[in-house]
């Protein structure tokens, strides 16, 4: 969504539809267990999940996850989103090679 509406606001004749309901994704984001300056880490998670951060992200033509954070894409509050079902993890690769061969064709 957020490459067609950027590429609408450059004056590409392109739009987006979306069918409900709308399937989404986590985006998560944490520190890792090994990290270099752990606390440096963890001040940047604050502040990325702050509201100046979240506006940040949605400078960037993204969806903010902050409630009070307005988007810059259009139409989004009105749609019926679900979450994806967190164990499609224990399948990704599987679920990738099949995405892959039907979008890119088996590998050769």
């Amino acid at each position: 969504v957020h490459n067609a509406e950027d590429a609408k606001r450059k004056g590409a004749p392109v739009d987006w539809v979306a069918q409900e309901p709308v399937f989404t994704k986590f985006q998560p984001i944490g520190v890792g267990a090994r990290a270099a300056h752990p606390n440096a880490a963890k001040l940047f998670v604050d502040f990325m999940l702050s509201e100046e951060g979240q506006k940040i992200i949605a400078s960037f033509g993204r969806v903010p996850t902050r409630i009070g954070v307005p988007t810059t894409v259009r139409g989004i509050e009105q749609l019926n989103f679900v979450v994806d079902d967190i164990s499609a993890g224990d399948d990704f690769n599987k679920n990738y090679e099949l995405f892959r061969n039907v979008f890119s064709g088996p590998k050769s």
